[in-house]
């Protein structure tokens, strides 16, 4: 199986993380008065948080991670996909460098935060893709990716991205 590289916004990792948690929990509370049994209130759901580890490596190592915190700094929302999990729109919340660089690697961490899925103008039939892939439209419009790529035979690869470029969703 091969695994295709994670992406945020338009970035993609030179290399996979090595270790990942997506965690997601609710908020709940304990009821308990003095003279009956106590209950639990649910209060909804947290944010899912994903979070992990990874090294860069090359002879471009610090350059691939001063990318990493410029992509940081910015502090956009954007369409996070990672191999094996449902694309998110999420916010890029901390990025940490964990050792000191070794020969042509760098170890960092990072976490990220589901966000609420932003209200795009999207037309009835056509979404504009600027920048994004066919997977972060999928995932924008609700559409599914099989879908797409039977409307849509002049996009090759669903994960490369597109400029100037609307893409048909029904």
């Amino acid at each position: 199986m091969t695994l295709t590289p994670m992406r945020f916004c338009r970035h993609t990792w030179h290399h996979n993380p090595l270790t990942m948690t997506v965690s997601s929990r609710r908020r709940t509370v304990e009821l308990a008065p003095p003279t009956m049994p106590s209950s639990l209130m649910l209060m909804g759901e947290r944010l899912t948080a994903v979070s992990g580890r990874g090294e860069l490596y090359g002879d471009d190592c610090l350059r691939q991670y001063e990318e990493l915190c410029a992509l940081y700094k910015k502090g956009e929302s954007g369409v996070l996909a990672i191999p094996g999990i449902p694309a998110m729109t999420a916010s890029f919340t901390s990025i940490s460098l964990i050792a000191q660089p070794r020969e042509k690697v760098v170890e960092y961490s990072f976490s990220f935060l589901r966000c609420e899925m932003p209200t795009a103008a999207i037309a009835e039939d056509q979404f504009p893709a600027d920048g994004q892939t066919l997977w972060d439209v999928a995932y924008l419009s609700g559409v599914a990716i099989d879908t797409l790529v039977s409307l849509n035979p002049s996009i090759r690869y669903p994960d490369e991205p597109l400029y100037e470029e609307r893409v048909r969703l029904c």
